[in-house]
């Protein structure tokens, strides 16, 4: 086609410079004729871009990474006029997958596609077509054009959540109320735990008004108690793209959500709550308690976006400040400095139950407990080896 093309126009350039020179008038004629025609292929390609119809649908528009998902397309010409060839760009999840679409419409007529899609990462996508190329018979004015540009045209959305990596689908309790705290049994009405009062509202027990506060005040005033706090694992979650871009990003981010989701599960599992800090993010720290928090996370850490660098100062300051207050402490990042590991550390001669995560990167040695995880399965022989050792 390209030598098609070529041809034509070194033709029509011929023609002018001969007519011109010569003044025979089938020369001009030729290049009119010429010139007429490269008119009529941009007006029906015009055309093809705004006549063609169009239905496309995602069969689910939240799945699970490593799960099937597909793409249905359903393009219609509706006109008396053939359409010109086309070329139709798909944007999928995976960014190693190129989808082509290549069709030419004659009248009346239409064609379905049904593209499969791979979802190797968690993430937040927009899938359908994109860009189009636009091609008469003889390839003489392509034409490229991007769907996004029309003001009605949007592409579909598709969510991927991490995937949960727990070998044991037990159901969510607390196994040993000796190792993992007893504060969850205790009556939340018990007098050891009255902390202030509060006016009355419809529906408080009769037994929780104060009589004699309540005759002072002219108001009727109940006890107020505190629900004893459940013991908490807070996780530290580095969300810095240290210096990646691409796919490397993508499986790096990926990794890192679905062994933060697998560590959540874990520990309402076993009947503990999981605080989550995530280093670019901070105003978004999430607490998880139940199941119900837990789908909430999951789908936080689809969206969770990771840029920028490593900022190591606000990572210390988090382990200053909030994380002090915990007894488990977990980090999950690609590169600890020794700044760190030092802190770390020194949580660890306090008593504290630390443990270091890390992805992708190097191990250095220390006191900390530091687990190396490069892919997937590693994070479910990591789970499963904690649910040996602690049987």
């Amino acid at each position: 086609m390209k030598a098609a093309r070529v041809g034509f126009y070194g033709l029509l350039t011929v023609c002018l410079i001969m007519g011109l020179y010569t003044g025979v008038r089938i020369f001009f004629t030729i290049f009119l004729c010429g010139i007429f025609l490269i008119i009529a292929t941009i007006l029906l390609n015009v055309f093809t871009i705004y006549s063609f119809r169009f239905l496309q649908e995602i069969a689910r528009s939240k799945c699970v990474k490593g799960e099937k998902n597909g793409l249905e397309l359903d393009l219609r010409n509706e006109t008396i006029l053939p359409l010109s060839m086309m070329s139709i760009h798909v944007e999928v999840a995976s960014p190693s997958e190129k989808v082509d679409l290549v069709l030419n419409l004659s009248p009346f007529s239409g064609r379905k596609f049904n593209v499969p899609m791979e979802l190797p990462y968690r993430g937040f996508y927009r899938v359908g077509m994109t860009k189009i190329k636009i091609n008469d018979i003889f390839g003489l004015v392509p034409f490229r054009f991007d769907m996004r540009h029309l003001s009605y045209y949007r592409m579909k959305e598709l969510l991927v959540l991490p995937k949960v990596n727990l070998l044991d689908p037990r159901q969510i309790e607390q196994l040993d109320s000796k190792a993992f705290g007893s504060s969850n049994q205790r009556s939340e009405e018990n007098p050891e735990y009255y902390s202030d009062s509060r006016l009355y509202r419809p529906g408080d027990p009769r037994k929780r008004i104060l009589w004699k506060k309540s005759y002072q005040q002219r108001r009727l005033y109940v006890r107020q108690y505190d629900v004893p706090a459940r013991e908490t694992v807070f996780s530290i979650i580095d969300t810095a793209a240290h210096g990646m871009t691409g796919e490397e990003l993508l499986k790096y981010a990926d990794t890192v959500c679905e062994y933060a989701a697998t560590l959540c599960l874990d520990t309402i599992r076993y009947g503990k709550a999981a605080r989550f800090h995530f280093s670019g993010h901070p105003d978004d720290s999430l607490s998880c308690e139940t199941a119900d928090k837990f789908e909430i996370f999951r789908e936080m850490l689809a969206y969770l976006p990771f840029t920028g660098a490593f900022d190591p100062e606000a990572m210390n300051e988090v382990l200053r400040s909030e994380a002090a207050s915990y007894s488990d402490i977990v980090v999950i990042t690609r590169d600890a400095g020794n700044d760190i590991i030092s802190m770390l550390e020194d949580e660890v001669s306090r008593g504290k139950n630390v443990t270091l995560i890390v992805v992708g990167g190097e191990i250095r040695p220390g006191k900390v407990v530091t687990h190396l995880i490069r892919d997937s399965e590693e994070i479910s022989r990591l789970f499963e080896a904690k649910g040996e050792h602690t049987k």
